[in-house]
């Protein structure tokens, strides 16, 4: 709702993904790409916005993943609005799946400059090491960023933690706390 708005804001999406996944002797070899239209009834170029883009363009090969998709460090609450996450970005990473539901990834990924990606040749670090059972999950993630360009500072980094609890079957618990430099 926005008072200089002569209607009501509207908004149509449709999603399309494809995935192709093929056996190699280095491990599965995964491409996925999902292409989003959006058409609203705001503004764009002097008339009603229709817009397609790549949302998520990425390839895997065993635990090793690169292209675009959303930051490492984007994890949340269910039912939250990406307060605690990031865009989309160009990234490469490692993950790893142990047994007994533990798993990692540490990966590069390009710098966000608030709407400029890309503007800085070196990578942020991301990190994430979780565990997942029966009873609930904790999730530990850190980010590090050599060149905060919007705070006019250098060497900043986070750090956040997701912990699940589920009560019933019906009742899951969550909570996050988030430190940042």
């Amino acid at each position: 709702f926005d008072e200089a708005d002569e209607g009501w804001d509207k908004l149509a999406r449709a999603e399309l993904t494809f995935t192709a996944k093929s056996e190699t002797e280095y491990g599965t070899l995964t491409g996925h790409i999902d292409l989003r239209g959006n058409a609203d009834s705001g503004f764009v170029n002097n008339g009603y916005g229709s817009v397609v883009q790549v949302q998520h363009a990425w390839i895997s090969l065993g635990g090793l993943q690169m292209g675009m998709s959303d930051t490492l460090w984007d994890g949340d609450l269910s039912g939250e609005n990406d307060a605690a996450g990031g865009d989309r970005l160009h990234f490469i990473r490692y993950n790893w799946v142990g047994g007994n539901g533990v798993s990692a990834s540490v990966g590069l990924e390009e710098e966000w400059d608030g709407n400029l990606p890309g503007t800085n040749y070196i990578p942020n670090v991301t990190a994430k090491v979780g565990i997942e059972q029966g009873w609930g999950g904790v999730t530990l993630f850190a980010a590090y960023d050599d060149d905060d360009d919007q705070a006019g500072r250098d060497d900043e980094f986070a750090l956040k933690a997701i912990a699940t609890f589920k009560a019933t079957e019906q009742l899951t618990l969550e909570a996050m706390a988030i430190y940042n430099s």
